[in-house]
């Protein structure tokens, strides 16, 4: 007897307005990078502060990047205050192990799904992560 459709509705259908348009920022960062099969976007501080949302309404971003079909890694950056980024990974695919790529960092997951914190600031993790991702692709190494 319980209402079905009204309950799915309500927890996959339903998100507050700072939360759409939270994301709707973040996925305007959107950048393709190994000629479009790696993809990312970045949140700073202020994209929650200008969209009044939290942060764990940024949950199911790098989901979202990684329905990309073009792309066999998804990488979202969190500004994780002036100094540290976190980093949430997806792969797919023929696409690099995602604990090799968190791995040279200090994170885990596991081969599809992997996090790690980077204590640089957010602009320098994108690059030091991106370069891994582009070493990882040289050496071949898949999951």
């Amino acid at each position: 007897g319980a209402p079905i459709s009204e309950i799915s509705r309500k927890i996959y259908r339903s998100k507050p307005l700072a939360q759409v348009q939270l994301h709707a920022r973040v996925l305007a960062s959107l950048t393709a990078a190994d000629g479009g099969r790696t993809v990312f976007a970045t949140m700073t501080t202020g994209d929650l502060t200008e969209s009044g949302a939290n942060l764990e309404m940024s949950e199911g971003i790098v989901d979202s990047l990684a329905h990309v079909a073009e792309a066999d890694v998804a990488i979202f950056f969190k500004e994780d205050g002036p100094s540290a980024a976190r980093i949430s990974v997806r792969t797919k695919g023929e696409g690099p192990d995602a604990t090799a790529i968190v791995g040279a960092f200090g994170g885990g997951g596991h081969a599809r799904a992997a996090g790690a914190t980077i204590e640089r600031p957010v602009n320098e993790a994108v690059t030091l992560v991106l370069a891994r991702v582009t070493e990882l692709r040289a050496h071949n190494v898949a999951g």
